[in-house]
């Protein structure tokens, strides 16, 4: 074999290299997201077990623990995302009042004062503590205070605010977190960033959905 052959070789091998390495890694950096989607929503139903074991109520503005004819969920609303997961009636609602009260964001101008993370938190303790996202669609809290998944979509968030040990959850249904750490069943849309209220909870866009409890 001449040098000119042996420098070929070498190229085609680091050609194909190049082309088999990115596919080897793509499966690698999905279980990462994966990971790192449980470990929020555990480290999330975590903050608020000891919030409220510490203050003896929700990391919940006082308009929102008033709803306790039934449970509330915090969506997507006002968000950039694409799918619509809202309470259904009464104050619609993104996950950033529960960041903001966990920890100890500050809000926006103009912000009514009932809403302000003090009132709520009064020790001023930091319970949840994650990523700064430079952006509405990075993972991480967001400018916006909205705390977003691997993928960019918010976390959903249902409180068991009519203290019947359940989760009435939107396209989910009644939730039974065992054990009950925390009256929250939180959830993602997953790898695909797509959920459907009118498919079945295991099927087509919602088959990858990361459900925190389970």
């Amino acid at each position: 074999m001449t040098w000119i052959e042996f420098i070929v070789v070498v190229v085609l091998i680091g050609v194909l290299a190049g082309l088999v390495l990115p596919v080897g890694g793509r499966p690698k950096k999905g279980t990462r997201k994966l990971v790192q989607a449980r470990k929020d929503m555990a480290d999330l139903a975590s903050a608020i077990a000891i919030f409220r074991h510490d203050n003896n109520t929700l990391p919940l503005w006082e308009r929102t623990l008033a709803q306790t004819n039934r449970d509330f969920t915090f969506g997507t609303f006002g968000t950039s995302a694409a799918v619509a997961i809202t309470n259904g009636t009464g104050i619609e609602a993104n996950n950033s009042e529960v960041i903001r009260i966990l920890a100890m964001l500050p809000v926006p101008e103009g912000t009514p004062s009932g809403q302000d993370p003090a009132k709520q938190n009064p020790r001023r303790v930091a319970y949840f503590n994650a990523i700064s996202a430079p952006d509405v669609r990075s993972h991480g809290i967001g400018p916006d205070g909205v705390f977003r998944d691997p993928w960019g979509n918010p976390y959903i968030l249902t409180f068991d605010l009519d203290g019947d040990g359940k989760c009435e959850a939107p396209l989910y249904g009644t939730v039974s977190v065992a054990p009950l750490i925390a009256p929250v069943a939180i959830w993602s849309f997953g790898p695909d960033g797509k959920a459907s209220l009118s498919e079945r909870t295991n099927v087509g866009v919602n088959l990858d959905n990361i459900l925190g409890w389970r």
